[in-house]
């Protein structure tokens, strides 16, 4: 069982962290900002961060459609007993219609959970 929470929080934490610095790269096309802190121990892992601008080039990798003013947060971390991810992103798409998703991934020796909420306006 370890090896499967060991697993689950490599994927957790490493394929998040490479779509958002993949959303980085494409936060540079027009005004940006970007805070984030990470941190590790031998009782575990957490990574925290926060990303805002606008985007001015809609053809960029990894952006959904989204196009203008953007929002992403995510809080992430892992122990040997388990992790989670937590992540928020908000924006418009070409249309102007307003998005909004927020992801939680739970997994534990118990089993795995996950929620995703997503609208729009």
């Amino acid at each position: 069982m370890r090896k499967v929470t060991k697993a689950a929080a490599t994927l957790l934490l490493g394929v998040p962290l490479t779509i958002g610095l993949g959303q980085a790269a494409f936060a540079a096309e027009g005004p940006a900002y970007h805070e984030g802190t990470a941190s590790a121990t031998a009782a575990g892992a957490t990574s925290s961060n926060v990303m805002s601008g606008f985007l001015e080039n809609r053809d960029l990798p990894l952006h959904s459609g989204l196009a203008g003013p953007y929002y992403v947060s995510s809080d992430r971390s892992a122990t040997a007993f388990g992790a989670s991810s937590d992540v928020v992103t908000s924006g418009f798409d070409a249309d102007g219609v307003a998005h909004y998703t927020a992801t939680h991934l739970t997994v534990n020796s118990s089993g795995a959970a996950s929620s995703i909420t997503h609208s729009t306006s």
